[in-house]
């Protein structure tokens, strides 16, 4: 990886919410190891988080189509071992040289599982994207902080 940031969320009712996001190296074998290397997590978190779930179930939720942004996506739901609180993770591509994984346990507005995490990759790539496009750091998720405390991620342009 090149560069990272993560930002955790707590929401209603002990909800929380992380969002990890990388950008990774200018090489093909870069992105594939790294793919591999948050995909590995990803599934040692679907066997801790989704062993109540059947494996045909967590199968069909892994096999759904990319959310809206993301060329590649894997998906995880059940329950968060500590909270015992629904829970979904969601991990997205975004060409060329981008993986965010979203990690929800508990609600994210209506949504719980998979969709809160689908959810959170939405609100993610809309952020980066407003801030992109309005060059204003009113609509940073990091706009609360001193300069020298945000994170200098591409992604954001914070």
């Amino acid at each position: 990886f090149r560069e990272g940031v993560m930002a955790v969320y707590g929401g209603d009712g002990g909800s929380r919410a992380v969002v990890y996001a990388w950008v990774i190296q200018d090489s093909t074998t870069a992105v594939r190891r790294s793919w591999e290397e948050t995909a590995g997590f990803l599934s040692s978190q679907r066997y801790e988080w989704a062993s109540d779930r059947n494996y045909s179930e967590a199968k069909t939720i892994d096999s759904l189509d990319p959310p809206d942004g993301c060329v590649e996506s894997s998906r995880a739901e059940g329950s968060n071992p500590d909270s015992r609180f629904p829970a979904g993770l969601t991990l997205c591509a975004v060409d060329p040289d981008v993986i965010i994984l979203t990690i929800v346990s508990g609600k994210l507005g209506e949504e719980s599982g998979y969709l809160a995490a689908d959810a959170l990759v939405q609100l993610a790539l809309a952020n980066s994207q407003m801030t992109k496009t309005s060059g204003q750091n009113k609509e940073c998720p990091f706009s609360n902080l001193p300069d020298d405390q945000r994170p200098d991620s591409p992604l954001w342009d914070c």
